[in-house]
Parts: structure tokens; sequence; C-alpha cells
């Protein structure tokens, strides 16, 4: 996903000249062709810090599109008091473009994210979270186009291709992959993948599942959601995020703000858990959310449901 970040934003730079690279964070040679090809849009600033996003507004209301690069903690937590006065305050059309940190251990994620939850309340701006590659470029186009500021967090390295290159995005709009009946799994980010193989455990046990991409959680598909609450007895939100103001908790509050609906809301996401450096825990934050954990999750919670009916 990285790099099909660092291969999309060169064409995207040498179709429109409006357009700037801005890194925050050690990219690893990830932007020599940038760098190479188009040396005076590019900005290596060391680090995500309040000059990074200054320098940006600054180049945004200069009619540049200036895109910043760097690690999603320091994105969005170091620099979230610069993003509300200077980004929102000015409606600067800045793209914000989130990475995953370095794992804390060889193949293992530490402690759950909260980028989600930082940046959702902001005025003036999109949240996305595209699953594979060409969510990113759909995305990207699409966020150049957009009036005001959008925060888009890459997929972990690794993530799988899962859509063909005709995927027409908008935000503000879903995906469906798979049509179903009786359960609706709907994830945000590199979550996908688990959810189409829980979509197959749990249609090996009776269940028809639909399955559902969300690239972006703000905007949320209104209309789509109107229609799934009213078709399906349970919507499942997945997501890389705590369930504090993450992706579940936008559409729980979409829920209670709404007209009554006969489906029930399940979400899912990693726990609430910090790394404790003295002890040198590492825990996997997305153990929960493998395709059998999800899939029995989902069937717990219909049990459930069933005994409160009957």
């Amino acid at each position: 996903m990285h790099d099909t970040f660092a291969e999309r934003i060169l064409q995207l730079a040498s179709s429109d000249q409006r357009v700037v690279l801005l890194s925050g964070e050690s990219s690893n040679g990830r932007f020599r062709q940038f760098q190479e090809q188009i040396p005076e849009r590019f900005f290596d600033c060391g680090s995500a810090d309040t000059r990074l996003i200054n320098q940006a507004v600054g180049m945004a209301l200069s009619g540049l599109r200036p895109v910043v690069y760097a690690s999603v903690p320091a994105l969005t937590a170091r620099c979230l008091e610069a993003i509300q006065s200077n980004i929102c305050r000015h409606k600067a059309r800045v793209i914000l473009v989130g990475a995953e940190a370095e794992a804390t251990s060889a193949g293992q994620p530490g402690g759950c994210r909260h980028d989600l939850a930082l940046m959702r309340p902001l005025p003036n701006f999109a949240v996305a979270c595209p699953a594979d590659s060409v969510e990113l470029r759909g995305v990207l186009r699409a966020s150049l186009g957009r009036t005001t500021a959008t925060y888009i967090r890459l997929a972990s390295p690794g993530a799988p291709r899962i859509h063909d290159d005709n995927l027409e995005f908008k935000f503000g709009r879903v995906i469906t992959l798979r049509r179903g009946t009786d359960v609706c799994l709907v994830s945000t980010g590199d979550l996908l993948a688990e959810g189409l193989a829980a979509a197959d455990i749990l249609e090996r046990s009776g269940l028809s599942v639909e399955v559902v991409s969300s690239p972006t959680v703000k905007p949320l598909d209104g209309d789509w959601l109107d229609s799934a609450f009213d078709r399906f007895s349970t919507v499942v939100t997945l997501e890389d995020h705590g369930l504090l103001g993450g992706f579940g908790a936008a559409v729980a509050e979409w829920l209670a703000d709404g007209v009554p609906h006969s489906a029930r809301l399940l979400r899912l996401g990693t726990p609430e858990v910090v790394f404790d450096v003295a002890t040198e825990e590492r825990l996997d934050r997305r153990a929960a959310l493998q395709p059998q954990q999800i899939a029995q999750q989902v069937l717990k919670r219909l049990k459930k449901r069933f005994r409160a009916v009957a």
C-alpha cells in the first residue's frame, strides 16, 4: 500500500503541477523517484510537527495541493492542535496521509489505534481508510477534487489487493462485494479480506452474508445505512481501531440520531490496550479480528438475539 501511494502520488503530481509532497517521516527511499523527477515539489521535513502542518497550510492557501505523509500517531496525535487551528480554521485543502508505524515486534502490531477518534470530529475534514491499492487510488484522486481537507489512513504493508481496476469510488459511498440477506459485514480499512473469509465461515453455518467496504468513515453512506438496517437482522462493523470514536462509533451515532430500524449493530474492533514498556508486553491488536474470531462473535450475538426473541 505504501509503495502504491508513492507511485500514485508521482503520477498525480506529474499531471497536476499544483501537487506538492511533504514527508514528515523517514520514507527509506520510498519517494526517491518523486524527488528525482520533481525535486522542486518534494520537501523532506524530517518529522511531523507544527511546522510541517503550517508549511502545508501556507502552500494550500497559495493555490497548491499539498499532500503530507507521516506515521499515523505522529501525524494525528502530535499535530492535532496545528491541524485544528490552521487546516480546519482556514478550510485549507490539505491531504494528510497516515502510514503504518513500525511494529512493536516482528509481525505483530502493538496497542490499538485512536486516529479516527481524533480526526472524525474535526470540521471541514473527510476521513478515509482504503482497503487496498485500488481503493487508495480512488481516494487520492477524489481527495484532490475536494474543496476541504482529507485524512487518509493507509492500510498495513502487505494488505492484499481485493478490487479490480474498474472500481468506481465516490466519497460517502460503500462498495458491495458480496450479496446476502441475513447478516451484513461492513469493513473499513484493511479488514476487508478478513470480512470476506469470515463470511465464508458464516455461510457454512447456514447464513446468507453480505460483505461491504466503506472506504470513507466521514462522510458515511446514509442512504445505504438506511437500507441495510432495514434489510438485515444484524449489521457488523469491522475496523482496525478502538471501539471508542471509530467507524463503528460513527455508525452507532448515525443509528441513535435517526429513525428506528429493525437491525441490531455489532461493533468489532481492537481492544483498548497500551504497549507495556516495563514488561515488554507485545500484543497483537488484531488477534480478535481474524476470520474465525469474527464469525464466532457474530454467531454468539445472533444466538443471544434469538434467545431474547424466544
